[in-house]
């Protein structure tokens, strides 16, 4: 008797690491089966999720037979447990070795493995600051850019108050974290900007064309002939943190939205800036540029289509009437 390996994604689509996961496998057209979990109302904390992923995050992934060799379809039925796991590295990891996605994470070459395994970790505690220090803030005060009130009717003086006051404090949280993201961006430019001084070609495969190992990378520069080729694990990780901000006009901003966001934004004292610290094409050329070709991978505007939705009700709360 076999069975087929089933996977169960645990996650929601305004969550970043959720998104860069549910991306790979609509790319792959992998089957699995989604669930949605909503950590804004407490979902990740029911006794039923914590059961099966103590950590309480998304996303999640469950894989019934998970004993499954690479390149097959079925296996033998046996008393294997689920394996459940968290972490989006691990899963996109786990999900490249085991469903044969070697363009995005080489098996056997460790070389390869290990730039990727760099980013993805350095990810973690740098471009992930686009959602831990400004992203979740829009996010938790999206009621700012509903233009509702407790009443249903015309804003009272005492509720504009409040309304201030708390936009004035999200505004001041969202530039400090917008602070704390340049170097993050500085750091990507640079390694983009080399690569493209030194003509080297950064894409996994470049398009099939032969590349001295060195000068492989884990970011590509949209010289390939394939985007979804050329990526690997890395550059859908932390395309995915970027992107949100783009979106809502915090990251490459038009003319509008910068003059908007320079209005509704002052940098913290202590961070020596005199205009607000938003990363513009002129100032990132190179990651425009990258950022520009990783969208143009297959099923981009599909697994966004919930952000793009939320995007003007985000841009809103700091930003009325936009």
């Amino acid at each position: 008797m076999t069975a087929t390996p089933s996977l169960t994604v645990f996650g929601h689509y305004i969550s970043q690491p959720s998104r860069a996961v549910l991306w790979a496998l609509a790319m792959t057209r992998t089957p699995f089966q989604f669930v949605k979990m909503d950590p804004t109302k407490g979902e990740c904390e029911s006794a039923q999720f914590l059961q099966k992923f103590p950590a309480g995050v998304i996303p999640a992934l469950e894989v019934l037979h998970p004993a499954v060799p690479l390149h097959t379809t079925t296996v033998a039925v046996e008393t294997v447990p689920p394996l459940r796991i968290t972490e989006s590295s691990a899963i996109l990891k786990y999900l490249a070795l085991t469903r044969g996605w070697e363009d995005w994470y080489p098996p056997g070459d460790l070389e390869q493995q290990a730039r990727i395994d760099s980013w993805l970790h350095w990810n973690n505690s740098n471009t992930r600051l686009a959602t831990t220090a400004v992203f979740r803030h829009l996010l938790r005060n999206m009621d700012l850019g509903m233009a509702t009130t407790s009443t249903g009717g015309a804003v009272t003086a005492s509720e504009e108050e409040v309304i201030r006051a708390r936009r004035a404090k999200v505004a001041s949280t969202v530039s400090a974290g917008l602070v704390q993201l340049l170097d993050p961006l500085k750091v990507l430019e640079g390694e983009l900007s080399a690569r493209a001084a030194t003509a080297r070609l950064s894409g996994l495969h470049a398009g099939r064309r032969q590349v001295d190992k060195s000068s492989r990378g884990p970011l590509v520069t949209g010289e390939g002939s394939s985007p979804s080729r050329d990526l690997s694990l890395a550059d859908i990780a932390i395309y995915c943190e970027l992107d949100q901000l783009e979106r809502v006009g915090l990251l490459f901003p038009s003319a509008d939205d910068l003059s908007g966001w320079q209005s509704a934004l002052k940098p913290p004292p202590e961070s020596n800036h005199v205009s607000t610290p938003i990363a513009t094409t002129t100032d990132f050329p190179f990651l425009r540029q990258w950022m520009t070709a990783v969208s143009a991978a297959p099923e981009h505007d599909a697994v966004r289509a919930s952000m793009f939705k939320l995007a003007p009700v985000l841009k809103g709360v700091l930003l009325p009437g936009r």
